[in-house]
């Protein structure tokens, strides 16, 4: 459940259908402030998440913009980290070719 109460799930599914493009990021709770890490490795539910995005790509070209903002790690690698995660996940559910 995101910071005001809204799962960002359910929300997703309510806009799916005007969806072409999402960006996405992870985040972890450091010291009463949220600072970005690469996708898969914070608090944000991608197991969840990325199949409720990807049925957006069924109707067409979908884009996920891969975001990164960190106080306190390599921003270069927690993106490459970030897009391996994506790829890995949309191989391995069928979503994309390896």
């Amino acid at each position: 459940v995101g910071r005001d109460g809204e799962d960002p799930v359910e929300a997703t599914t309510k806009v799916l259908p005007w969806t072409m493009h999402s960006h996405v990021r992870d985040y972890v709770l450091e010291e009463g402030t949220y600072n970005g890490v690469a996708v898969g490795e914070g608090l944000v539910d991608f197991a969840n998440l990325l199949p409720v995005l990807a049925k957006a790509g069924e109707k067409g070209t979908f884009v996920f913009s891969i975001e990164v903002d960190t106080d306190n790690r390599d921003e270069d690698k927690a993106f490459e980290d970030s897009c391996r995660f994506v790829k890995d996940w949309l191989v391995a559910n069928g979503h994309m070719a390896g």
